[in-house]
């Protein structure tokens, strides 16, 4: 088990940096089978870590941030679907409640939501509105508390 007590204080991108950096040295020294990133709920095994992480030398999200899908029971195809690991940067998530869209799609803003609020700091504030799937759609985003656990800041996507 790694982790980071000590850097709390340090700029989340750094903080990240120094974290994969460190993790991806002990990864190649001890040749593990798997590894459980706790952060983002994920395991992953030797190659693909070292590959994803070591993008843009380790300054990436690449296989930080996890992106979950979630069925909703006794619903009508209703999912919810959220991004994991941005909170423990001091970051907030996303979430999104949907039905008429392709998860897949849906996956693909998610990351892309957090890849932005990881390059540009925490920019959405309450209210603003955000790119949807389609041209021309826009999205209100609110922070709330998550839906699903662990309990955490996200920023909520409307999709009306």
């Amino acid at each position: 088990m790694l982790t980071d007590l000590m850097s709390r204080e340090l700029d989340y991108k750094l903080r990240l940096e120094y974290f994969q950096k460190f993790i991806a040295s002990i990864v190649e020294a001890m040749n593990p089978k798997a590894i459980w990133i706790s952060n983002g709920e994920k395991i992953m095994n030797k190659d693909e870590y070292l590959d994803k992480f070591s993008i843009n030398d380790y300054r990436n999200l690449g296989g930080f941030i996890n992106v979950r899908l979630f069925n909703i029971q006794e619903s009508n195809g209703e999912m919810i679907m959220d991004t994991l690991g941005l909170n423990s940067l001091g970051l907030p998530d996303f979430q999104i409640r949907f039905s008429n869209y392709n998860p897949s799609d849906i996956a693909g803003l998610l990351f892309n939501y957090g890849s932005y609020i990881y390059d540009n700091g925490v920019v959405i504030k309450n209210g603003n509105t955000i790119q949807g799937v389609e041209e021309n759609q826009n999205w209100k985003c609110y922070f709330r508390e998550s839906l699903i656990e662990p309990k955490r800041i996200v920023i909520e996507i409307i999709n009306t």
